[in-house]
């Protein structure tokens, strides 16, 4: 069976104004589904959908939508009600940085609004709509900075993990009804505003791309690649290596380490 004919007609991105959320829409419309595109740029979303429908023929719609508004999911939902919507990848994120205890609390509420809440309430609706079709699939954007505790940013990390656990939790309860779910563990991507933030040279690329950074559009196909063989998806094999070899390590070496590494990129 064809993506579009398990997934679509249509595909709705979260997060899809530039970069990897961008690269996901571009791969659900170059296989054969319509797509709608949430963010809180309208221009951005604009450029995104113009360019989606040039390139691959298919209709593109957009909802300028700042998805940490206390109403963001419902928005969502309502703006997408007539449509029949396959398939969900839910790519936002907030971010907030430094230590817990220094963090304001309103940043702290933001990042478990849209971490948590905001996905969690837009899966249940499209999902019931989903199982009803017998056909469907949800992928939850994770991180690799939830596989262990991550100073400088535990909220964060913390928020991710709950992400990748209901994403794995819905598989199981949604095994057998034809809706596809997973959890995609995505590790340092090379995204417009990554590279804002910390001044990409070539030199710091070439760096990081020899500690495995990836593209927004080679994130994404690898995506596409690992959807539907299970709960969980690692945007590299080097990041499920990883993992796998953490598990054997004592915990505490494992959360200084990685604590460390924060403190020389991040503090």
């Amino acid at each position: 069976m064809e993506f579009k004919d398990k997934y679509g007609p249509w595909a709705l991105i979260a997060g899809a104004s530039e970069g990897l959320g961008a690269a996901f829409a571009m791969g659900a419309a170059q296989r054969g589904c319509n797509v709608v595109l949430v963010a809180r740029s309208d221009s951005k979303l604009a450029t995104v959908a113009g360019e989606i429908e040039r390139t691959h023929g298919v209709r593109a719609r957009t909802l300028a939508i700042d998805l940490g508004e206390p109403n963001a999911a419902s928005r969502v939902v309502v703006g997408v009600e007539d449509l029949e919507i396959g398939f969900f990848v839910y790519n936002a994120a907030a971010e907030p940085r430094g230590l817990l205890l220094d963090t304001p609390d309103e940043a702290l509420m933001r990042n478990v609004h849209i971490n948590c809440a905001v996905p969690t309430l837009i899966t249940k609706a499209l999902a019931t709509k989903m199982v009803e079709r017998g056909r469907g699939g949800i992928g939850l954007c994770s991180s690799g900075g939830a596989l262990q505790g991550l100073r400088l940013f535990a909220a964060y990390g913390a928020a991710k993990a709950y992400e990748l656990l209901l994403a794995e939790g819905l598989w199981d309860e949604l095994r057998g009804s034809g809706v596809d779910v997973m959890g995609y563990v995505i590790g340092t991507t090379l995204t417009p505003t990554f590279r804002r933030e910390r001044n990409v040279t070539p030199e710091v690329e070439a760096a990081l791309r020899a500690a495995g950074a990836q593209s927004p559009e080679e994130c994404a196909a690898r995506f596409f690649d690992v959807f539907g063989g299970g709960p969980r998806g690692y945007a590299s094999d080097r990041i499920g290596e990883k993992f796998a070899a953490d598990a054997q390590r004592p915990r505490a070496e494992v959360v200084a380490a990685m604590g460390e590494f924060m403190q020389a990129g991040f503090g």
